[in-house]
């Protein structure tokens, strides 16, 4: 934190708590109070120095939280999403900065956890560490085609991580209905058309005009694509 060399040419990515998170998203540009462990730089956040990711604590992604940008509540897995596409703003935002730092668990390039530790979820971690890892190729797509959304998100993830189900929201949804509550007949046809609906989005969307298969990904310069984007940890948090 203390370091000039850090601050100038990173960002360094914290672990959030889901109220402090609101609070920040909501008030950008207000400083907000210093935490725990590696949430120490939040006060950082303001001025772009640091980003907050939020872990919760959430027990998994399927739980439900209120989201204030959004105005309603949301999946943890949206509210991820939603965080991934802030650091990547950021970034934008800070074409002088090209690494990107977080606090990763011991012996892993995981995120680490401190205070939250034993009560985030483990899918909540695994989707959390992997959109991080993603978070070259979103900037990339975002410089190149000027649109940075959950389906800009969702594209990449379904590009790079392909055994990830896809987080469509209406998907999703379905397939937690059908789980979880019995479906009427008419119910039935009525999810089977929604799905049809969104086979022939997602259909056209793969031969439209921003087909990820269509995008080169070469890293011309480390300021352009965020060439070192998470390959230095801040290292283990304090257990």
């Amino acid at each position: 934190m203390k370091n000039p060399a850090i601050t100038k040419n990173g960002i360094m990515i914290f672990n959030d708590n889901h109220e402090q998170h609101n609070i920040a998203v909501s008030n950008p540009d207000v400083q907000q109070p210093a935490g725990g462990n590696n949430a120490i730089v939040r006060p950082l956040e303001c001025k772009g120095d640091s980003i907050g990711i939020p872990t919760g604590p959430y027990s998994s992604l399927w739980e439900m939280k209120y989201y204030t940008p959004a105005g309603q509540d949301e999946y943890v897995f949206r509210i991820i999403d939603y965080a991934i596409i802030r650091i990547v703003k950021g970034c934008l935002k800070n074409p002088d900065k090209h690494v990107l730092y977080y606090s990763a668990a011991e012996g892993s390039t995981d995120i680490g956890l401190g205070i939250f530790k034993h009560l985030v979820g483990d899918d909540v971690i695994t989707r959390i560490s992997l959109m991080l890892k993603l978070i070259p190729h979103i900037f990339q797509k975002a410089r190149q085609t000027g649109r940075l959304d959950l389906d800009v998100v969702d594209d990449i993830k379904d590009r790079y991580a392909p055994h990830w189900e896809t987080t469509h929201p209406t998907k999703e949804l379905i397939k937690e209905r059908n789980a979880t509550y019995p479906m009427t007949e008419e119910e039935m046809d009525e999810a089977d058309k929604e799905m049809a609906e969104l086979d022939k989005e997602m259909a056209e969307m793969d031969h439209g005009e921003y087909d990820s298969s269509s995008i080169p990904l070469p890293r011309s310069s480390a300021q352009e694509a965020i060439v070192q984007a998470l390959v230095a940890a801040m290292g283990p948090l304090p257990q």
